[in-house]
């Protein structure tokens, strides 16, 4: 039964990945065409820190949320402790980021504006964990499938009709995320925005009971984690643009946001539905179930990348000068170690599970610094002499550090 619910939601999160997914993997060469590669390099560095900073901010609440809400008997308090800190985290991050950002000169404006995204997308991805904890799939799959449509077609609206005005392509792009983002808030949880509800928040009590210290003492090191998994991902954009152009960051992320974006379609649906049932087999002592799982997802994945990498590795040049646009033996050379490594970073969020739940994240956090290290120091020996082909290896190196670690670790165990 536990197998036919798992296989059910899915179905349903595959389902509603499709939409998002496509639309997501079609904006890459929308905006190249709209906007050029720099411009699409300068957002996707803007973009890429707002989201390196909410994972700091809100991830460690999520992955704490979804470890312990089906283990805690009053859901309820429990809930609005969360809210409450995630009210307080949002209030302290938007007044230290407005004043970076005004030493940097940027107006004010353009500051609000990432103040906006900041606090929907932190608010947002909360609520999909919330919904996805209590099982309600076809909620999050609607919501978030709405969001990426409104996204886009916000884009295009704000291109064709607003330009005369709105002449900064960057802050077009941005504006459209904060209504996406709000849009999806309205979706989820319309009440939201009840101002009683958010005096409710205001007044309510941060209590260090058990299950808060049990959130912080699981969820610091996750969080520390998450920001330096998503820099091993990530920081390689900011390194290129340090030893090359913004046209060059483009036309990386470009291939890279396209085959991440195909990861995330054909195997994210999988992990959505598979992490709330495992933990509540895992909280209801039922371990070799939750482990049993696991192993066999691991395997089913295995063998669907070995598919999938068949198909890219003849379809590459197709992909990238025909659909992306792109020129240049380089960005066909991207392809195969881009997608290697976004792979096994995918199939490291299985295999490092029982670490996680068994409360050692720790390792998980020596295992992702020891990976960073590694990567970032490859990108800046090799990029400034083999150019951005050296982040496409470097992305395997560090992907690949982390899963021998993790993988010695639960074999041990």
């Amino acid at each position: 039964m536990k197998e036919i619910n798992l296989i059910k939601d899915s179905a349903v999160y595959f389902a509603g990945k499709v939409i998002p997914g496509l639309v997501m993997f079609l904006s890459v060469p929308l905006f190249i065409r709209l906007f050029g590669e720099s411009i699409y390099g300068e957002y996707s560095l803007i973009i890429t820190t707002i989201l390196l900073i909410n994972t700091f901010l809100t991830g460690w609440i999520n992955q704490s949320f979804l470890r312990f809400y089906t283990a805690v008997e009053d859901k309820d308090k429990f809930e609005r402790q969360v809210y409450k800190t995630l009210f307080i985290g949002n209030v302290a991050f938007v007044v230290l980021g407005d004043l970076v950002l005004y030493l940097y000169n940027y107006n004010l404006s353009f500051i609000l504006l990432i103040d906006g995204i900041m606090i929907s997308l932190s608010i947002f991805s909360f609520q999909l964990v919330e919904f996805r904890t209590k099982f309600k799939a076809v909620k999050v799959v609607i919501a978030d499938s709405i969001r990426t449509i409104i996204f886009i077609v916000t884009v295009l609206t704000l291109f064709y009709l607003a330009r005369d005005f709105l002449t900064d392509s960057v802050v077009l792009i941005l504006l459209a995320n904060l209504v996406a983002y709000i849009t999806g808030l309205v979706l989820l949880k319309p009440g939201l925005f009840r101002v009683s509800l958010f005096i409710n928040i205001l007044k309510e009590k941060i209590e260090l009971n058990s299950e808060l210290k049990k959130m912080l003492s699981y969820g610091l090191p996750i969080a520390f984690w998450m920001v330096a998994a998503y820099l091993l991902n990530i920081s390689d954009r900011y390194i290129i643009k340090h030893f090359l152009t913004y046209k060059d960051v483009g036309e990386y992320v470009a291939v890279y946001d396209t085959f991440s974006k195909f990861m995330t379609l054909a195997f994210a649906p999988i992990l959505l539905a598979l992490q709330p049932r495992v933990i509540s087999l895992f909280n209801s002592g039922k371990k070799k179930e939750s482990y049993a799982i696991l192993k066999k997802t691991i395997v089913f994945e295995l063998i669907a990348f070995t598919i999938f990498a068949v198909i890219v590795y003849f379809t590459k040049g197709f992909i990238v000068g025909t659909y992306l646009k792109l020129s240049g033996l380089t960005s066909v050379n991207l392809v195969m170690p881009i997608f290697i490594g976004a792979f096994l970073w995918t199939i490291s969020m299985l295999i490092h599970k029982p670490i996680e739940l068994s409360g050692k994240t720790y390792i998980m956090l020596i295992a992702v610094i020891l990976a960073l290290i590694a990567n970032v120091a490859g990108n800046i020996v090799f990029i400034p002499i083999y150019g951005v082909i050296a982040a496409a290896y470097t992305t395997i190196a560090g992907s690949l550090i982390y899963l021998i670690i993790i993988t010695i670790y639960w074999i041990k165990k």
